[in-house]
């Protein structure tokens, strides 16, 4: 009798488990050229109703298009990413359902340049990137020449991983408190 009762829950706990549990990887891009906030949304969404997911995310790209200051020149990408502190490049975390807010970094650690930057999952499972509150001040380059900031981009990866186990974890939890409960 034990036996037929943990074979079913066993397969009861299994109808509960999506069977397509699979992580999904999104790059994104993002650039203004009047410091308004840039949106990105994912075009495909990480299955949703999971307890638990788990997430990564890495800024792979972050420049700055600049034109020397006071003279006709031709703009050109600078590159910031190396500016950023490391802690702010990647990352990774835990979330128990949907939404999920992964990430809001103040600042880009770069003088006289600043954004926010924020990650996420919308609770349909789309991902979510923002670039707002862009201040493009200015940077000094080489031999004191000084560049007005007129433009801005950034990009990443973000990964998100639904996890299954969770919920055929806590079946288990309930099968034991009630295999207790009886004893």
């Amino acid at each position: 009798m034990k036996r037929v009762t943990i074979i079913c829950a066993v397969l009861l706990l299994g109808g509960f488990v999506p069977s397509t549990a699979k992580a999904v990887t999104w790059s994104f891009e993002m650039e203004t050229y009047d410091e308004s906030t840039v949106v990105w949304s994912s075009d495909t969404a990480v299955e949703t109703g999971y307890p638990g997911y788990d997430y990564d995310w890495e800024l792979t790209e972050a420049d700055v298009w600049v034109v020397e200051q006071g003279a006709a020149g031709v703009p050109f990408w600078f590159p910031i990413l190396d500016g950023i502190a490391p802690a702010d490049k990647i990352g990774s975390g835990s979330s128990s359902g949907l939404p999920i807010d992964i990430y809001g970094m103040q600042g880009l650690s770069i003088p006289d340049i600043s954004a926010v930057l924020y990650l996420g999952v919308h609770v349909s499972g789309m991902g979510i990137a923002q670039l707002s509150d862009i201040n493009f001040g200015t940077i000094s380059g080489t031999g004191g020449t000084v560049y007005d900031v007129i433009g801005t981009r950034i990009g990443g990866n973000l990964t998100v991983i639904p996890e299954p186990a969770t919920v055929f974890l806590l079946g288990l939890g309930g099968l034991v408190f009630l295999r207790r409960r009886r004893t």
